[in-house]
């Protein structure tokens, strides 16, 4: 628990580059298996020193322009007319053969010296958490269909903070809002979304009820292959309403939708505990006989 707690710290910032179960960043390997894929002296290693053992699919590159600017990523695509790599922000950038002036080696874009801000025993938490991911036990390959990757409502308006909102309002903010109004968080391993991370936060946080509560608006979305009835599962140490997209509200920890093919959302609005144990999470099941297929979003 202490090396997941470690990896999910602000100040590393591991998600932005590396995914679980899919859901992070996409610069990166998904680490979902590597602890049964990768000796734990190659996980030690490269998060010691991450240029020492770099994949060549995680190679840069760095790209000199004729016009004096330098460009560095990893490669995604190439052809004899430009090359498109994905910069240390996760961006795609499309640079025309032409503009090229010399084209080198560079290292890997997994920041150098991230073990300075952590204690020896943090480092061993750390390398100990990643070298058991895939393996049997609490961090092994989850099977479940969870959301593991949430996006929770910026600046959330008191339409869905106050009270219940009614469902004109979950349309307007929820599911016509654009993507700059939300922000991705991460459940853990186990596909639990940690409540604390949230709570305190005045960008994603709104007043309840009272002055007191404190409310997050999370959407996670799933794509339906084909239509039928899906289950959805909750479990949750806090208070919480929920909808399949703007459909109706429900309390109960599970119920069961009609699903047309296509892109959906799963909506909560979350009262989020003062205990430093909270948590949220949702998973989604097909009932006997039902053709539904569907997967869930992941993604940065």
């Amino acid at each position: 628990a202490r090396g997941e707690a470690i990896f999910r710290r602000k100040d590393l910032n591991c998600m932005k580059c590396h995914s679980i179960n899919r859901a992070g960043g996409q610069i990166g390997p998904d680490l979902s298996a590597v602890g049964g894929s990768s000796p734990t002296e190659y996980i030690v290693s490269s998060i010691l020193n991450p240029n020492l053992a770099v994949k060549e699919q995680y190679a840069t590159r760095i790209f000199y322009l004729e016009s004096g600017k330098l460009l560095t990523g990893i490669v995604v695509d190439r052809d004899d007319v430009r090359v498109a790599i994905r910069d240390a922000h996760g961006q795609t950038v499309t640079i025309p053969v032409a503009d090229i002036d010399e084209e080198a080696e560079g290292q890997t874009l997994m920041p150098q010296g991230l073990t300075k801000f952590l204690t020896s025993d943090e480092v061993i938490d750390l390398a100990k958490f990643v070298s058991e991911l895939g393996k049997p036990g609490r961090y092994g390959i989850q099977h479940d269909k969870t959301i593991q990757r949430w996006q929770v409502r910026l600046h959330p308006p008191r339409e869905l903070t106050a009270e219940v909102p009614h469902l004109e309002s979950l349309r307007q903010y929820v599911l016509n809002s654009d993507g700059q109004d939300w922000q991705s968080v991460y459940g853990t391993v186990s596909g639990a979304l940690p409540l604390p991370e949230l709570r305190g936060d005045a960008n994603v946080v709104g007043a309840g009820e009272s002055p007191l509560e404190q409310v997050a608006i999370l959407r996670g979305e799933i794509n339906v292959k084909t239509a039928g009835p899906l289950t959805i599962h909750i479990d949750s140490s806090a208070s919480f309403q929920s909808w399949f997209n703007s459909d109706e509200q429900h309390d109960r920890t599970q119920y069961t939708v009609s699903a047309a093919a296509g892109n959906h959302y799963l909506i909560a609005r979350v009262v989020l505990p003062v205990s430093p144990e909270g948590y949220f999470r949702l998973h989604i099941t097909t009932p006997d006989g039902s053709p539904a297929e569907f997967e869930i979003v992941a993604g940065s």
